[in-house]
């Protein structure tokens, strides 16, 4: 009991630590969006969402996750010295082609109207752009694994200091929102390096060697999940592009920007300290995973309506003061789209509870059912009532994942519904 009572004290703190991380990167990148808004307008802030968001969700995308079986295989010490660099180099030989045709694809056959690419100047950033996402995921991933939350954090504020920088340096410069591009690019790759080298030289030398394709039989589990995670995430803000116009995709983008704060504050930095504790357990420990994972779903949940109350109240006073008038149109959507995301907030708690004990693939089966419905009501509901139509049918995928995930849990552990929520007044 005591040590369960040290072990959870332990993360606590670490989420404290990581959580304040997290508050200063996410208040960096929010006056980014800020200054981006302000200087460029809607459709500036739509065209540079547009050209950080490709990149983006293709390296996501042809990924594999590969990051997950790094934090879950270096977590159980099955990846030594040797076998890190070997398979740095097996993915680099693999992916880069891959990465190169898809993108190349992506780019010169699908078209951005009214605002086309220029070929010669944005393809190289936007593809490197793409590279540096895949190799800082699995670094940084690895830092988690062997719970170097300090370094993990360091290089993470490390990226958004640069990214504030480089944004302010252009806008003095006067410079236009396709040139944004290259210091997103700087920001993502300009700790790689000193990232590998401290991984590498901490790793042991001696632990059981885990192949590549070891690695893709997990983490392809996780990576269906984030794909399709990740398109309900953004489908509605695609389809929005798609219906409507630059100046809603901006708006609308303001929307997911607010639903970030808390998935980035409490919601990631949660997951992110949970996830490879629960993974160090032994079999033996499985009464300690899942209280662990209960207390911080509870503490999650709470800080879930907390946040709704907050932005039901003042949001539409931060949106119009940060933003400025043209964005008011926001407020509505955003409360829609919080009301369903109450109850998936917490949900990365559960997730990290079936990733830890070698059984990803609940996570996409649960998201397959969350984005059909999430696909079906945007193509109904976007084309009629606009930005609210999106937001509605996001609020609606959520709260159907979000169900599923906790009935999944309780069902697992033979618990009731509410021994999951019992305590949750004293959280």
């Amino acid at each position: 009991m005591w040590l369960d009572t040290c072990k959870d004290n332990k993360v606590f703190k670490t989420i404290i630590g990581t959580s304040t991380i997290k508050v200063t990167s996410l208040f960096i990148v929010f006056l980014v969006g800020v200054i981006i808004s302000r200087t460029f307008g809607t459709s500036g802030k739509g065209l540079v969402t547009m050209l950080v968001l490709i990149p983006t969700m293709t390296s996501i995308y042809l990924s594999l996750s590969l990051e997950e079986g790094f934090l879950y295989y270096i977590g159980k010490n099955k990846i030594n010295r040797s076998t890190f660099d070997e398979l740095i180099i097996r993915i680099s030989i693999l992916f880069f082609p891959i990465f190169s045709a898809v993108f190349t694809f992506i780019y010169f056959f699908v078209e951005i109207d009214p605002h086309p690419f220029i070929y010669g100047y944005n393809y190289i950033p936007q593809f490197l752009f793409m590279c540096a996402i895949l190799f800082r995921s699995i670094f940084q991933s690895s830092l988690r694994a062997m719970l170097k939350f300090y370094l993990f954090n360091l290089f993470e504020i490390i990226k958004v200091i640069l990214l504030m920088v480089g944004i302010i340096m252009l806008v003095f410069l006067d410079k236009t929102p396709i040139e944004i591009i290259w210091v997103y690019l700087v920001a993502e790759a300009s700790t790689l390096f000193f990232q590998y080298i401290y991984i590498r030289k901490n790793l042991p030398l001696g632990s059981k060697a885990t192949s590549l394709l070891k690695i893709i039989k997990y983490s392809y589990k996780v990576h269906f999940f984030k794909i399709l995670n990740l398109s309900e995430g953004k489908f509605d803000l695609l389809i929005v592009g798609y219906f409507l116009s630059l100046s809603d995709v901006g708006i609308y983008s303001i929307v997911l920007s607010f639903s970030l704060i808390f998935q980035t504050v409490i919601q990631s930095s949660i997951s992110t300290v949970l996830l490879p504790n629960l993974v160090k357990l032994e079999n033996n420990e499985e009464n300690l995973r899942v209280n662990l994972t209960i207390r911080y779903y509870r503490i999650s949940l709470c800080l879930a309506l907390l946040f709704f109350i907050i932005m039901y109240l003042v949001g539409s006073f931060l949106i119009v003061n940060i933003y400025g008038d043209e964005f008011k149109s926001a407020y509505f959507p955003l409360i829609i789209l919080l009301i369903g995301s109450l109850i998936k907030f917490p949900s990365p708690c559960i997730n990290a509870f079936f990733k830890s004990i070698g059984i990803p693939e609940e996570l996409y089966k649960t998201s397959v059912i969350s984005l059909t419905f999430n696909i079906f009501l945007c193509l109904i509901l976007i084309p009629i009532y606009g930005i609210v139509g999106a937001a509605i049918s996001s609020s609606v995928s959520y709260f159907i994942y979000g169900g599923i995930m906790l009935y999944k849990f309780k069902n697992k552990n033979n618990l009731k519904i509410i021994d999951i929520f019992r305590g949750l007044q004293n959280c």
